[in-house]
């Protein structure tokens, strides 16, 4: 999509993600314009989870909607931080180490309808959510279909915007 308009209607400009992810409230998804000058779907939560646009679309159930695949990206998200990034990077293991968390019984509390829930990890392991920045970046493959790496930083002083990381 090469355009600054994919709706046709007006939207929010500003210095940062935050800043303008800020100034949006109750909402299922944005639409964002980055620096690459590529469109972005950002879905808000407890993480604000930036992915291509061209992914989501290449990706819709046969109604045309998005929702079964966010619900699939959430699970593979969520597997991957409690999975691969915690083998991945020891600071998070000796983390979840030294809050005595069980993984086997997180993995349990957190699913729903047999995928695990952002909602649930965020209200019931708190601290697991507050150790990482609140935006993740997914990348994709050339043709847009399916994910190639999941970007999850460990909060920081400040936020690097993703469009660096």
């Amino acid at each position: 999509m090469e355009t600054n308009a994919p709706t046709g209607r007006p939207f929010w400009l500003g210095n940062t993600e935050r800043e303008i992810f800020s100034k949006i409230n109750w909402i299922d998804y944005g639409y964002f314009y980055d620096l690459d000058h590529k469109w972005y779907y950002v879905i808000p939560g407890p993480f604000r989870i930036k992915l291509p646009l061209e992914l989501v679309k290449n990706n819709l159930d046969k109604a045309g909607y998005e929702f079964e695949y966010r619900r699939k990206l959430e699970d593979e998200l969520l597997k991957y931080i409690l999975d691969e990034y915690r083998c991945t990077y020891s600071d998070f293991n000796e983390f979840i180490k030294k809050e005595g968390y069980d993984l086997e019984k997180v993995f349990k509390e957190i699913q729903c309808d047999g995928k695990l829930s952002m909602y649930e990890l965020f209200s019931k392991y708190h601290k697991i959510f507050a150790y990482f920045d609140d935006w993740v970046f997914i990348k994709s493959d050339d043709v847009y279909k399916d994910i190639t790496e999941i970007l999850v930083k460990k909060k920081g002083d400040a936020h690097l915007e993703t469009c660096s990381w």
